[in-house]
C-alpha cells in the first residue's frame, strides 16, 4: 500500500510540474488558458479518485480486522 501512495505522490508532483510549465507558457490563442482548464479538471478528478482511494483502503482495513480471527483461528488448529 506504500507502494500506492508513493505512486499517487509521484503523479501529484508531475502534475503540479506541469501545472507550473503551463502557467509560464503564453496564452496563443487560447491555447494555454485551455490545457490550464483540462490541468484544473484533471486535479480535481485525481483529488476524487484519492479520496476514492482513502475510502477504499478504511473498507479493506475493516474487512481484514474481520477476517483476522478466522485466519488466527485457522492457524492455531
Amino acid at each position: 500500500m506504500n507502494e500506492l501512495k508513493s505512486l499517487e505522490d509521484r503523479l501529484k508532483s508531475a502534475a503540479d510540474r506541469i501545472s507550473v510549465a503551463l502557467s509560464k507558457v503564453e496564452d496563443t490563442n487560447g491555447q494555454a488558458a485551455a490545457s490550464a482548464d483540462e490541468n484544473a479538471e484533471l486535479r480535481k478528478k485525481l483529488d476524487s479518485l484519492q479520496a476514492q482511494r482513502t475510502a477504499d483502503l478504511a473498507d479493506l482495513n475493516e474487512l481484514l480486522e474481520q477476517l483476522r480471527p478466522l485466519m488466527e483461528g485457522t492457524e492455531n488448529a
